[in-house]
């Protein structure tokens, strides 16, 4: 069992942040097979934490699952 099984045994979740500025390409690529896997939702950080920061412009496509979960259609 890895730490995110744990983790989800604990806090039971539907989902997590995938795409986030700090995670390297094979942190992403893990993290979004686990969601894949496991059918969890996956977001993305904008990693906006106050007025001087601007936030970090994804693609609504990262989301898709997560935003069609709360109504939002992406073309």
């Amino acid at each position: 069992m890895n730490l995110l099984d744990e983790i989800r045994q604990e806090v039971p979740i539907d989902g997590f942040e995938v795409y986030y500025p700090a995670h390297t390409p094979e942190q992403i690529a893990m993290y979004l097979a686990y969601a894949q896997k496991h059918r969890l939702l996956t977001s993305s950080g904008s990693d906006s934490h106050g007025p001087d920061k601007k936030p970090i412009k994804y693609q609504a496509e990262l989301s898709r699952s997560l935003l069609e979960r709360v109504g939002i259609q992406i073309k």
